[in-house]
């Protein structure tokens, strides 16, 4: 299939998809159905048509399932009915079906008024990162966050996660559990830069596109990061998303483990493009990789499995565990 070139976004945001799931900041590299920086008057009657042509045009180009025969008879199908539209309301269901068979059900089509509620302040304080130590143990815990890279909570975030980790690591004798259990996502880019100093390469996680391209994360350098291990990562049904990069970020890394319980499965990237009248595809595009190149689909599995009942609590105990006997055998 030809695709055409992607012209970058002018915005990167966050947003709250359907069934409350944040899904993961990724890098300018999108494109969009038409100029994003100012909306422009919803279509009218007679353009629904081009509207919605413009928009099935972008999942064609970018979805991450693009390539697939269903998306091919649901692309069919969703231009045949197009001809009939006559509302909005009608164009939106459209498209909130196509874009999940476009990129799957980490996708979703927001309507302009979905777009501004998403992107709204809520003037509530952010949940920061924290280190607590004990016995040589440091547990890092590191919650959502949703705030785009660059803006002032998402500094606060990454300058709490650094200085909780540095504060720490004099007393770190013996390793790390990094607690993902409440992390449903959001800013992944910012939160792998609070943990970075737990990694030992910048090539630790990435994006893996449908047509090979790898996109390495959080930075280019095979040998920049620290590597202040071992750590024990914590996750939970509820890592998700963003929160899931972090994991993948640490898979395979020397004297790394995970523990608890299988994480939700949303080992996806997506892009956001705007459209003409506000609303916004957020579009899979590409799969999470570990720092081997291997593609994540679907949940990560613990290496130390915890039970659904036992809690939170038992899957920290066992974290500290383990990160215990390694120090025991050192």
């Amino acid at each position: 299939m030809t695709r055409r070139a992607a012209q970058p976004l002018r915005r990167a945001t966050l947003f709250l998809a359907a069934g409350l799931l944040l899904v993961a900041i990724v890098p300018l590299s999108g494109c969009s159905a038409s100029d994003p920086g100012v909306a422009t008057a919803s279509p009218g009657r007679r353009d629904l048509p081009a509207y919605i042509a413009d928009a099935l045009a972008v999942m064609d180009a970018h979805g991450l399932y693009a390539d697939s025969d269903p998306w091919r008879a649901e692309l069919a199908s969703a231009r045949a009915r197009a001809v009939d539209i006559d509302s909005q309301t009608a164009a939106y269901a459209l498209l909130r079906e196509a874009v999940v068979a476009a990129g799957g059900e980490h996708s979703v089509f927001l309507t302009p008024a979905d777009a501004t509620a998403m992107t709204g302040a809520s003037g509530e304080p952010i949940a920061l990162p924290r280190a607590e130590t004990a016995e040589g143990i440091t547990v890092v815990t590191l919650p959502s966050l949703a705030a785009p890279p660059g803006t002032d909570d998402a500094r606060s975030f990454l300058a709490a996660g650094r200085s909780a980790i540095a504060e720490s690591t004099a007393a770190t004798t013996c390793g790390w559990v990094l607690d993902l259990t409440a992390n449903g996502g959001g800013n992944g880019l910012t939160m792998l830069d609070a943990i970075r100093p737990l990694l030992d390469t910048g090539r630790a996680t990435g994006f893996l596109y449908p047509d090979g391209r790898r996109e390495w994360l959080p930075g280019d350098s095979e040998g920049d990061g620290h590597g202040l291990g071992p750590v024990a990562v914590v996750t939970s049904g509820i890592t998700r998303s963003a929160a899931e990069l972090v994991a993948a970020a640490l898979d395979h890394q020397e004297g790394t483990v995970r523990v608890g319980q299988p994480t939700a499965g949303l080992t996806t990237s997506n892009q956001v493009f705007p459209l003409s009248d506000g609303a916004e595809i957020v579009l899979t595009t590409a799969w999470f990789m570990n720092r081997d190149g291997e593609r994540l689909d679907g949940p990560m599995m613990p290496d130390v499995g915890v039970a659904r009942g036992e809690g939170t609590g038992a899957a920290l105990l066992a974290a500290q565990d383990w990160i215990r006997s390694r120090c025991a055998r050192g």
